[in-house]
This record gives structure tokens, C-alpha cells and sequence, in this order.
């Protein structure tokens, strides 16, 4: 099983003493395609948090996914994401989350180790779950097991020129980067 995180500040008129809770959930749909597997839907990120005037708030924010999975990195039609943990920090003005979503059916590297070394490499692995700073990609080639993206969210009225102009990146590289997907407010957009 691979990871991938996903980062997300939210901003609020509120000033925030605690964080009360919060979790996170998905409602995807897995649709097949001549290039693989897309899994497109909602993130869905609900808490409660307390002001400094000791009110409880309720928040649910939504994040529109669409991750594709080529067919070359499939190792078989159930690919599918999970939401693995949640968690969520203050900030000046907001909460910061981090989701570790779960990736299966995802070719995986072999293991030809003996017990102990295999141990070792998930002790390691879950270390490496646990401290990720960065998005963990899962569709490289087959010889990279692992490579940063920088993901951000799409505003209301961003296009790929905006964005590319923003971020001081090729808007080719990003048109292609993200398969072209039509862009709306709150889209994970993946940067070259």
C-alpha cells in the first residue's frame, strides 16, 4: 500500500483557542478509462473547534478530487483511496489539516529480504507515513518509487493560465500534470 498527503489550510473569521476534533472521509467514484482508473469526488473534512469566547463551532469543509491511475501502474481494477489519518494544527487565523490518504491497487515493489529486514522496512515505512512533508506521488515510472508534487487548491475563477502565472510554472506542464481535468473552486491541482 502506498500513502499520499494532503495539505490544506482554512481560514476563519473566528479567533481559535482548541481544536475539539475533526475527521475526514470521502465519497469517491471510481470510473474506468482507456488511461486507467480516476477516482473523483469529494474530500470531506468536518470538526468542531472552540473561539476565545468559548463558543463551540461546527465546520465542514470539501476538497474535489480527481486522481488518475494509469493502467501501467495498476495491478489490478480495484484501485481505490482511503483516508487513513487526519489531523489538524492552529494557525493565525484557521486550522492547517494534513490527511494521509491510503492508496490500494498500486503496483508494489518486491521484497526479497529475509523477516527481519522486511520488519525493519515497515517499521521504517510507517516512520516515513507518519513524517511526510511533502505529496507523495504513486504514478511515476516503474523504477521510482517515490517523488514530491506540490498540490495546491484552486480558486473560485482560477484557469491553468492563472495558476501557471501564479506559481511561475509552464501552463503545458501543468495542463498535463493534471490530464486537463476541468478546473473548479477547491480542485486538488497539482503543480509541475
Amino acid at each position: 500500500m502506498k500513502t499520499m498527503k494532503v495539505e490544506k489550510q482554512f481560514e476563519y473569521e473566528d479567533k481559535i483557542k482548541q481544536i475539539i476534533q475533526i475527521k475526514a472521509d470521502t465519497e469517491l467514484q471510481y470510473v474506468k478509462e482507456d488511461k486507467g482508473i480516476r477516482a473523483i469526488g469529494p474530500l470531506l473534512i468536518k470538526g468542531t473547534y472552540v473561539t476565545n469566547d468559548n463558543k463551540n463551532v461546527e465546520f465542514q469543509e470539501v476538497l474535489q478530487m480527481d486522481v488518475l491511475a494509469p493502467t501501467e501502474k495498476l495491478c489490478s481494477d480495484n484501485f481505490s483511496l482511503h483516508v487513513g489519518n487526519c489531523h489538524a494544527e492552529l494557525i493565525d487565523h484557521g486550522i492547517f489539516v494534513t490527511i494521509m490518504m491510503d492508496v490500494n491497487g498500486l503496483i508494489e515493489e518486491e521484497v526479497k529480504k529475509n523477516d527481519a529486514k522486511v520488519e525493519m522496512i515497515e517499521e521504517a515505512k510507517q516512520k516515513e507515513y507518519e513524517k511526510v512533508e511533502e505529496f507523495e506521488d504513486v504514478f511515476e515510472d516503474a523504477n521510482t518509487t517515490y517523488t514530491s508534487y506540490r498540490m495546491i487548491v484552486a480558486k473560485k475563477g482560477d484557469t491553468y493560465a492563472s495558476i501557471a502565472q501564479r506559481y511561475g510554472v509552464e501552463e503545458s506542464l501543468l495542463r498535463e500534470c493534471n490530464h486537463e481535468k476541468d478546473i473548479q473552486a477547491k480542485s486538488l491541482i497539482i503543480l509541475p
